[in-house]
C-alpha cells in the first residue's frame, strides 16, 4: 500500500466491485435520510406529520370534519350518525331534528322539529337506514320513526312493543338484513325486530350485564356487541342471544376498565373492535381477545381531540364517523 492512497481493498484486506460500494453508498444516503425525517417530524404539528409520513398501520387518519349547516344551522349535541346511498345522516340532537349532508360533508337539508306529534322529535338519538328508509329514535317519547331519505315522514315502527310496555327508552339502532337491532337504555335490554312487520323476534340481556346499553354492532359471524354505559364494558352475544364474554380490557372482563361510560360501537372487517369512551374523551380499540389495542383522541377542540364523543359508524368505504358532541361536529377518519 502506498503512503499517497487509500481505498476500501486497504481497508476490507479483500476486492471490492464499483457495484457493491454504489450499493453501500446508497443504502447509507437512504439511513441518513429517513432519520432526518423521523427526526424532523418529530418538532411538526401533528396535522403536518400526516401528510408528510404515513400513520402506524391500522390506525385512524384524520380526513375531515362536518359542522353543519351556517348560523342556525349548526349542530347543537350532535348524538348519532349514519349513512345511506352517499348520504349521511346526523341526529341533531339539540335541536331537535336530523341533518342531511353528501358524502363529501356539505351541507344538504335537515328534518324535523320540536314536538311529540309525526315527524317531530324531544330527544332524536340513535339512527339507523336502509336504501330507502331512516329509522330515528326518540329516546323521550319511546318512538321510532321512519323517514324516506328526503326527510318525509312515513310512520311509527315497532309500535306494538312499546305499547305493550316492551320499548321505552329506544337508545341506538343498527339494521342487518330483515332485522333493526334496538338498545332500550331505560330496560337495559337489546331489542331484535322484524322489519317487516315490527314484530319483535328476541330480547337479549339484562340489567346485571347492560345497564343503560348506548350502542350495538355486529360482526361478520353475526355476534352481538353491546356498549354498557353504566357497566363500563362490552357485553358479547351470539346470534340467538346467548351471552359469550365480556370486554372491558381486563383479561376477565372484570376489574378496572379501560372504558368510562363507552357509547358508540364498530367492529371492523377485521374483527377489531371501536368504542367511544364518553367520559374520557377517545376511542378504545380491542382485539378479538378483549385485550386494549390503542386508544385515540384526549380532551381538547383540535382536529384529533373530542369532548364528550358520543356515536359512531364505520361506512361501507371504511371511514370511520365520530359525533363529537359539545364539539358540535362530526368527526371523519379514514380507517
Amino acid at each position: 500500500m502506498s503512503t499517497g492512497s487509500f481505498s476500501l481493498r486497504d481497508l476490507l484486506g479483500f476486492p471490492v466491485s464499483r457495484r457493491w460500494v454504489y450499493t453501500l453508498f446508497t443504502l447509507l444516503s437512504l439511513l441518513q435520510i429517513s432519520l432526518f425525517t423521523v427526526t424532523y417530524l418529530q418538532g411538526q404539528p401533528r396535522l403536518l406529520r400526516q401528510v408528510l409520513a404515513p400513520m402506524t398501520p391500522g390506525r385512524p387518519v384524520f380526513d375531515r370534519m362536518i359542522y353543519g349547516a351556517l348560523g342556525e344551522g349548526m349542530f347543537n349535541k350532535p348524538m348519532a350518525v349514519t349513512w345511506s346511498l352517499d348520504r349521511i345522516f346526523v341526529s341533531d340532537t339539540g335541536n331537535q331534528r336530523v341533518q342531511v349532508f353528501d358524502s363529501a360533508g356539505n351541507f344538504l337539508f335537515h328534518f324535523g322539529e320540536q314536538g311529540s306529534g309525526p315527524g317531530q322529535f324531544l330527544f332524536p338519538y340513535g339512527l339507523a337506514a336502509s336504501a330507502d328508509l331512516l329509522y330515528v329514535a326518540d329516546l323521550y317519547t319511546g318512538r321510532i320513526s321512519t323517514f324516506d331519505l328526503a326527510g318525509n315522514f312515513q310512520g311509527y315502527f315497532a309500535e306494538a312493543a312499546r305499547e305493550a310496555g316492551k320499548l321505552l327508552s329506544p337508545g341506538a339502532l343498527l339494521l342487518s338484513g330483515d332485522k333493526l337491532y334496538v338498545t332500550d337504555v331505560r330496560r337495559s335490554r337489546v331489542l331484535v325486530f322484524s322489519l317487516a312487520d315490527g314484530s319483535l323476534l328476541n330480547e337479549i340481556g339484562m340489567e346485571e350485564d347492560i345497564l343503560a346499553p348506548n350502542g350495538v354492532a355486529l360482526d361478520r359471524a353475526g355476534n352481538i356487541y353491546v356498549s354498557s354505559a353504566a357497566r363500563q364494558r362490552i357485553a358479547v352475544y351470539a346470534p340467538d342471544g346467548r351471552p359469550i364474554r365480556l370486554i372491558n380490557g381486563t383479561p376477565d372482563g372484570h376489574g378496572t376498565s379501560a372504558l368510562l361510560n363507552p357509547r358508540g360501537i364498530a367492529v371492523t372487517a377485521d374483527g377489531r373492535i371501536v368504542v367511544v369512551s364518553k367520559l374520557t374523551h377517545q376511542l378504545a380499540v380491542f382485539d378479538q381477545g378483549g385485550s386494549v389495542l390503542f386508544t385515540h383522541g384526549g380532551l381538547g377542540t383540535g382536529l384529533e381531540q373530542f369532548s364528550f364523543p358520543n356515536g359512531l359508524y364505520l361506512d361501507p368505504a371504511g371511514r370511520l364517523l365520530v359525533t363529537d358532541t359539545v364539539n358540535r361536529r362530526v368527526a371523519v377518519y379514514r380507517w
